[in-house]
Formats: structure tokens, C-alpha cells, sequence
């Protein structure tokens, strides 16, 4: 018997040739197919050797056989141990590739063009998300941007003022409070994340005076936490703040710009746990009121005099039941010897009462009740105007809501400040004054 392909002469129990390695018939039919076996194609009208006797080419005729009227065929110059990509598998790979690239395209082209795409900021940058059916753009975390607004007297809103573009802001703004000591002119102190301390004026003309750095001028013994503010005489500006430790503390900024010595409130007052929210206003001259709250949500109360001293701490909790404990507060003075005040629970509910100039306390009354607010209040706010007392709130998703109360007592409804202004975040701290007859001035942090 010999070779198909190298016509070399092999024994008749050979199942493979040992020159070329090529199956032999014997082994074809013995075999099987295996990774070195070659396939027979099958006789087609196309195949040129269809007609071809069965007979082994280049072989010796068999008794009584015919001789074969072919040429021996060439071996074909293929190692039969080689791998090789079939033009099929090539042709998926490539199809493969050219689909996973038509996808990432449209994937691409759908985040730019379709309405529900939405932008995502993390600080500075901005990663594109989508959200079906929402047009909406979101903001993640707190960038510390602060803004400034004014409420004029007949309702209208001014435009969203970019406070860090006007002076120059050396982090993310954590606590801010507001008050004004002389017409025209509000000022304002806040806390960036790092609990230095900042102050700045805004001048009738709308400029804004160079950033005044308080920490480096007061011997702060930390990180500032919560400020208020309240003017109690023309010029002169009181400022009531607590460090991380809940420890709190007093300072005045006189007219001329110069600051009084920091007075340890915690000391003076003996404060029964360190304070995590305050609010200031003053309701007839060169009185100053404080109400806080400490750690565990009680409420507490003290004013200020004319003379320096402290009128001791009052327990506000004992004057007016309080259903839970207290997170953030605000207050404002829209008729002398009277002092408002709002809050808000741990659970968002929001309540306002009025120290009367006798010092008694009127009944809680239930904001969220009264507005339907939609949602848990986190931070507050309140400016006096001569429409009546005006208080900003913000819910717990950074939205803005206002409202007044009017002098007979009656609220003016909620007002939807996001509707009015467009602010490019959600908001987390807010303070407001009044610098001028029916005008109320807002600074809020993003």
C-alpha cells in the first residue's frame, strides 16, 4: 500500500504515513475525525474530480483491475498539525467588533440627545446620567457655592447673585448667617467646611466689600459649626457662634470694623450641653435675643443688654411644649418687643411661636400644617420687611420655599423660590436680613 500524498510504500496494518504524517484509507475509516484528520469534500456538479475512479491514485493496479488513467495529485503544502482561522470565524470576529462599536456610538449619541439625559456634578465635573422620562437637571453632594437674592417689596425677586464670582471664597461655605446695622448695607458671616470664619458686607450699590477673615481676628479655640447675627443699635453687629465642641461664643463688630474680645457664652450662662443650632434678633434697641438648641433637641433662651450683661438662661421647653427634639432655628422681630421665632423638629415638622415683650410665649403654632409643606424642613431662615415677618426654609431635597406672616398673623401661603430663581443645586444652609424698608436679602449655600 502506498501514500496518497508522498506515494511513499507502507505497510497494509499502516494507519498513517511516517513521512508525511497523512492519514492512510485504513486509517480514514479507523480513525475518526480529530484535529489531524482531513475531511473529504463532498462530490459536487462544481467538482472537477466528481468523476474520478475510487481507485488510490499513483497506486498499482489491482488483479484484474484497470490501470488509473490520472496523474498522480501533488500532496497539498499543508502541515497537518497547523491551526488555522477559518474565514468564518473570521468573518464573526470582525462582525462582532463592528457591533460592540455600533452600540458604544449609540449609547454615546443617546446620552447627548435624548431629553431624560441629565447631568450629575461632583464638584467641578459633571458625569452624564440618564433617567427616564426626567428633563431635570441634579447635582450630587455639596459643593459650598454661595448665592445671593433679594425679595423686593411688592414680591418680585431679583436675579440668583454668584457670591463666590464677587469675592473671592477660600473653600466650601458650611454655615452662613446674616443681619444689617445701618440702611442699605447687609452684612454677612459664614463658616466654610474647614470651620474658619468669614465676613463680608454688601453695599447699597450692590458691591461687596474685601472677605474679612474673623478667625484670624478673634482667637477661635476651634472649628465653627453654626453662627447667628442680629443688629441691636445702628453700627454696631452681634454675632453668637459654637465650635465643633458645642462650646459657644459672643462677639460684637463695632462701626469702625474692629471687633470686641470673644465673650464664652458657655460659661457665662452655663449651658447644659454643647449647642448645635442657634438663631439671633433684636425686637427694641441695644437688646440682643438668643434662642439654641442643644445636642439632645432642648431649647433655651437668653438676651443680651445694652450694658453687656445676661439676662440668664430660660428653659423654653417648660414655656412652650415642644413634640420633639429641636434641629435648626431661625428668628426675626417685625414689631418692637416682639420677637418670632421658627424651628425645626428632628423630624422636619416645622413650628413658630412669639416672645412677647412681657416675656410670655404665645402657643406653637404648626407650620407644616398651615402651608402643607412637602417635605421635611432642614435648614430656616427669617428677615423682618415691612410686609411682616419673611422666612426661607429649604426642604431635606435642597429645594427653596418662603414665606410671610403678616401683622394680623395670617401666613401668605408657600411660596416656591426654585419657581422664581434658577438655583443650580440643591440648597443647605440659608440666612436672611432686611437692609432696607420692604426689601429682604438672602444668602444660601448649594
Amino acid at each position: 500500500m502506498y501514500c496518497l500524498f508522498c506515494d511513499t510504500n507502507l505497510s497494509e496494518e499502516a494507519l498513517f504515513c511516517l513521512k508525511c504524517g497523512r492519514l492512510t484509507p485504513r486509517g480514514s475509516g479507523e480513525a475518526g475525525e480529530s484535529e489531524h484528520t482531513t475531511v473529504a469534500a463532498v462530490s459536487s456538479p462544481f467538482d472537477p474530480y466528481h468523476s474520478r475512479p475510487s481507485t488510490s491514485y499513483g497506486s498499482q493496479p489491482a488483479e484484474g483491475g484497470t490501470q488509473n488513467p490520472y496523474a498522480p495529485l501533488a500532496p497539498p503544502p499543508t502541515n497537518p498539525r497547523q491551526r488555522r482561522i477559518s474565514p468564518g470565524l473570521l468573518k464573526g470576529l470582525v462582525s462582532g467588533i463592528a457591533v460592540v462599536l455600533l452600540l458604544s456610538s449609540a449609547a454615546g449619541a443617546l446620552l447627548i440627545l435624548k431629553p431624560g439625559a441629565h447631568l450629575r456634578s461632583t464638584g467641578h465635573s459633571t458625569v452624564p446620567t440618564v433617567t427616564p422620562r426626567s428633563t431635570a437637571v441634579a447635582y450630587q453632594g455639596e459643593d459650598g457655592h454661595l448665592w445671593h437674592t433679594i425679595r423686593h417689596a411688592d414680591g418680585p425677586w431679583s436675579g440668583l447673585g454668584d457670591v463666590n464670582s464677587q469675592v473671592t471664597i477660600p473653600g466650601p461655605v458650611r454655615a452662613i448667617a446674616a443681619t444689617s446695622s445701618q440702611s442699605g448695607e447687609a452684612q454677612f458671616m459664614f463658616a466654610t467646611a474647614d470651620g474658619h470664619l468669614w465676613h463680608s458686607i454688601r453695599h447699597a450699590d450692590g458691591s461687596w466689600q474685601v472677605l474679612d477673615d474673623v478667625s484670624a481676628q478673634l482667637a477661635i479655640s476651634g472649628p465653627v459649626r453654626v453662627i447667628a447675627a442680629t443688629n441691636s443699635q445702628p453700627g454696631e453687629t452681634q454675632y453668637m457662634f459654637a465650635t465643633a465642641d458645642g462650646h459657644l461664643w459672643h462677639t460684637i463688630r463695632q462701626a469702625n470694623g474692629s471687633w470686641s474680645g470673644l465673650d464664652d457664652i458657655t460659661a457665662q450662662l452655663a449651658v447644659p450641653g454643647p449647642v448645635r443650632a442657634i438663631a439671633a434678633t433684636s425686637s427694641q434697641s441695644g437688646e440682643a435675643q438668643f434662642m439654641f438648641a442643644t445636642a439632645d433637641g432642648h431649647l433655651w433662651h437668653s438676651i443680651r443688654h445694652v450694658d453687656g450683661s445676661w439676662s440668664g438662661l430660660g428653659d423654653v421647653n417648660s414655656q412652650v411644649t415642644i413634640p420633639g427634639p429641636v434641629r435648626a432655628i431661625t428668628a426675626t422681630s417685625s414689631q418692637s418687643g416682639e420677637a418670632q421665632f421658627m424651628f425645626a423638629t428632628a423630624d422636619g415638622h416645622l413650628w413658630h411661636t412669639i416672645r412677647h415683650a412681657d416675656g410670655s410665649w404665645s402657643g406653637l403654632d404648626d407650620i407644616t400644617a398651615q402651608l402643607a409643606i412637602p417635605a421635611s424642613v432642614s435648614a430656616v431662615a427669617a428677615a423682618s420687611s415691612q410686609s411682616g415677618g419673611e422666612f426661607m426654609f429649604t426642604t431635606a431635597d435642597g429645594h427653596l420655599w418662603h414665606t410671610l406672616q403678616r401683622s394680623d398673623g395670617s401666613w401668605s401661603g408657600l411660596g416656591d423660590v426654585n419657581s422664581q430663581v434658577t438655583i443650580p443645586g440643591p440648597v443647605r444652609a440659608v440666612a436672611a436680613t432686611s437692609s432696607q424698608s420692604g426689601e429682604a436679602q438672602f444668602m444660601f449655600a448649594t
